[in-house]
């Protein structure tokens, strides 16, 4: 090619291109989302991007632990009813259970979305005693039960 030269180009964007491995699956998996493609002399300059959606074909097994979180647990649909029920009680002692019955809407906010990112586990640290590690394991256990039978 010769300087200022133009050239099309096409090249074709597979399943692998957009997944990760996943150890949980032992396969290599590919979430359903929006990904930006970005094409450029450098990543400081870009010249050209497009978004495309791409669907996952593969269902993700759903598993509770120590760490997830509870946005994760409440945007799974199979689990979040069972799991509104066990967060309320294990929250009823809790500022966080009273925060939001309260009139502070914006406290209720603020709170909803911290909760959103924090772990299963931080919990017992807001339930005054009330949620033991024993109590804890119990709920994930009926997570995961919902999880997998439904």
């Amino acid at each position: 090619m010769q300087p200022g030269e133009e050239k099309s180009v096409t090249f074709t964007l597979d399943k692998r291109s957009f997944a990760y491995y996943d150890e949980e699956l032992a396969d290599w998996y590919v979430e359903s989302g929006e990904f930006t493609i970005l094409v450029g002399k450098s990543s400081s300059e870009i010249e050209l991007s497009k978004t495309i959606y791409v669907k996952s074909t593969v269902e993700r097994p759903f598993h509770v632990h120590r760490n997830t979180t509870i946005g994760d647990i409440l945007s799974n649909p199979k689990v979040a009813p069972v799991a509104q029920k066990l967060l309320a009680e294990a929250q009823k002692d809790s500022p966080f259970g009273n925060a939001s019955s309260g009139d502070d809407e914006d406290a209720g906010e603020m709170i909803a979305a911290m909760m959103k990112y924090m772990p299963i586990r931080a919990l017992s640290n807001f339930s005054n005693g009330q949620l033991t590690e024993e109590k804890l394991q119990e709920m994930i256990r009926q997570l995961n039960a919902v999880a997998q039978n439904g």
